[in-house]
């Protein structure tokens, strides 16, 4: 999870390069990476060598409330 302040288009803009720069664990010897673009952020999928097909699936969404702190 990333937190990104600012107006809504910066910070759709510097979290897609976020989703642009990720890479992940699975697969480890990627032979394919497709990203796209959803209505509610990105979806990456890398096909493995061994023919595994993996995904991911980056959600961007805007706070609108907050109660405050958690205090212990």
């Amino acid at each position: 999870m990333a937190t990104i302040d600012g107006a809504r288009e910066e910070a759709e803009a510097r979290f897609g390069e976020l989703v642009r720069l990720y890479q992940p664990r699975h697969p480890m010897y990627p032979v394919r990476m497709r990203r796209f673009r959803t209505a509610d952020g990105w979806m990456l999928i890398g096909d493995g060598s061994s023919g595994g097909v993996f995904t991911y699936h980056f959600l961007f969404t805007e706070l609108e409330w907050d109660s405050g702190p958690i205090t212990y």
